[in-house]
């Protein structure tokens, strides 16, 4: 077994990196258009329940008796998909109350997102029997898949995604390799800057991302873009998208994709549908002063709201951000042209806009008539706490670490728990380490996995060691040893400075190692450090990692 070569995203001389591409089909467009319009009268709609396991929101025990539905509305094939022939699934997080009501409906996962508002639109108008605990109606949370497909289409009709092969797999970097190729479960609609929107720019943008072992995205890379704008809308939208990761022999490893998206003011694509086109047409010709309501019945309530993500592109030593976004809601309750009016970061406002683009409220109104509202969010981000800081570009797990804060138009109160959702899963982390005094009562280890462990005592609650450069000196010998895990934590302590000054050239070295050795988690974190480094750097790097693999391998006589 050799140390994986360079695994990042960075194009060869040839190109030949960029083996699969995914292109958007979020309706009927140019590809995906028959010639055959089929008659709505033909379509059926096919919509499966599954409950997985309830439980009462804020409690640390499961319901004695979850809810019974009892009343469910059949949700509506939406109008504009009728030509596609295209399949959605679409999964919906809520809550019932102990009216037996649904509130707060969030999409967590959809495999096409022309299908989410049909789905929120009926589950939110389900009844039900309300969970029960110690006989008590109480709060549970739930979760459902709502399947829509055409009757014609046996296989349940296509997917929102067309996949085209434009190279050899086996020109991937080493640890990128696979068999199978991973297969999109969640996709989001990219949203057009509002900018170039209303300058009626047009262009088209192609990005590669790393999906990771666990299926979440880890890294995004803008390969070529028209305008810098659609690159990094697209990776906000790639940020949310969940996969079946990819397979080799049998088992799931990361796999280096790329995804093309072409802005168009075409109503067929929907990145700017026609409601968004009308709204534009209005705001170009009443400017700011469309949507500004000083007299509306009440401020709008909102019904479905998905928290942003942390993005990934943000410097890994920063741990928050803030980003002010402006929308209007249509007639319809639909968030509408949403746009960033101030950010931290960039990545902040793409992020928040990304997520407002999938908001629903109660439609405003004045005197009972709907109207369109204008409204400003301010959102706060914070950098979920994981227990090994990840790289830049980070992992974000907790989708909850980015939830608006407290406004005017919307109380905080309204805003639903979205704790148990989870947009990007953290490398995997081994146990929690033992106290002190547990180790040193077991002298039938030996030295290395002693030290090692010794080291994992000082790591506290955020990751950071109390006594960084004891934690350095104690992983040192059992690295030296050939410890899988305590490579990859010196690994991460060269990267981070943990103890040592920053040294990527060594983080890579023994990054590498761990990633030979198949410590999970450790190929996403050499492919992210291989991808801040130069190419003698590069080479530096893999010296070292074949001398010390060399040695490692002598020492037990291999």
């Amino acid at each position: 077994m050799k140390p994986h070569r360079r695994s990042h995203l960075r194009e060869s001389a040839a190109g030949r990196w960029s083996v699969r591409t995914w292109i958007r089909r979020f309706s009927i467009g140019a590809e995906s258009h028959r010639g055959a319009v089929r008659s709505p009268s033909l379509c059926w709609l096919a919509f499966v329940i599954a409950f997985g396991c309830s439980c009462t929101l804020g409690a640390a025990v499961p319901v004695s008796t979850p809810p019974t539905v009892i009343f469910q509305q059949r949700p509506v094939y939406p109008e504009s998909m009728h030509a596609s022939g295209m399949r959605g699934e679409v999964v919906v997080d809520f809550i019932v109350d102990r009216e037996g009501r649904v509130r707060d409906p969030v999409v967590s996962r959809s495999l096409n997102p022309a299908f989410d508002v049909s789905a929120i639109e009926a589950v939110k108008k389900w009844r039900f029997v309300p969970g029960m605990r110690a006989g008590q109606p109480v709060d549970t949370s739930m979760q459902v898949p709502v399947i829509f497909s055409l009757n014609e289409t046996a296989d349940g009709g296509q997917g929102p995604l067309v996949r085209r092969q434009v190279g050899d797999p086996a020109s991937l970097p080493e640890g990128f390799r696979y068999d199978t190729p991973p297969v999109a479960r969640g996709t989001v609609r990219p949203v057009y800057p509002y900018a170039l929107l209303l300058a009626r720019v047009t262009g088209k943008s192609s990005v590669r991302y790393i999906v990771g072992s666990d299926g979440k995205v880890a890294q995004t890379l803008v390969s070529d873009t028209s305008h810098s704008e659609f690159g990094r809308a697209l990776q906000a939208a790639l940020e949310c998208f969940e996969f079946s990761p990819a397979l080799k022999e049998g088992k799931p490893v990361p796999a280096i994709e790329g995804f093309t998206q072409e802005f168009r003011l075409d109503p067929d694509l929907q990145i700017a549908g026609e409601e968004d086109l009308d709204l534009l047409k209005r705001e170009r010709r009443e400017g700011a002063q469309l949507g500004k309501q000083t007299n509306l019945d009440r401020v709008p309530r909102p019904i479905s709201r998905r928290a942003p993500v942390y993005p990934l592109s943000v410097d890994q030593q920063l741990n928050e951000g803030q980003a002010l976004i402006e929308f209007l809601i249509d007639e319809s309750g639909k968030a509408r042209l949403p746009r960033t009016i101030s950010a931290s970061q960039e990545a902040f406002g793409y992020s928040a806009v990304q997520a407002v683009s999938q908001w629903l409220f109660e439609p405003p109104t004045v005197g009972g008539r709907p109207v369109v509202a204008r409204m400003q969010i301010p959102f706060e981000f914070k950098r979920p706490q994981l227990p090994i800081p990840a790289p830049a570009p980070q992992v974000v797990s907790e989708s909850s670490s980015a939830k608006p804060t407290a406004s005017s138009a919307v109380p905080p109160a309204s805003m639903p728990d979205l704790g148990g959702q989870r947009r990007f899963q953290p490398p995997t982390i081994p146990e929690p380490a033992p106290s002190l005094s547990t180790v040193k009562s077991k002298p039938e280890q030996n030295p290395a996995e002693m030290q090692f462990q010794q080291a994992e005592a000082l790591l506290r609650e955020n990751g950071r060691p109390s006594d960084a450069q004891r934690y350095h000196q104690l992983l040192r010998l059992p690295s030296d040893q050939g410890h899988p895990k305590a490579m990859y934590r010196l690994g991460i302590a060269f990267r981070d400075g943990v103890g040592v000054p920053v040294d990527r050239v060594r983080a890579h070295c023994w990054l590498n190692l761990a990633s030979a050795a198949d410590v999970p988690g450790a190929r996403e974190q050499l492919a992210a450090v291989d991808a801040q480094m130069t190419p003698e750097q590069r080479a530096e790097a893999e010296k070292m990692a074949r001398e010390k693999w060399d040695a490692l391998s002598a020492r037990r006589g291999r």
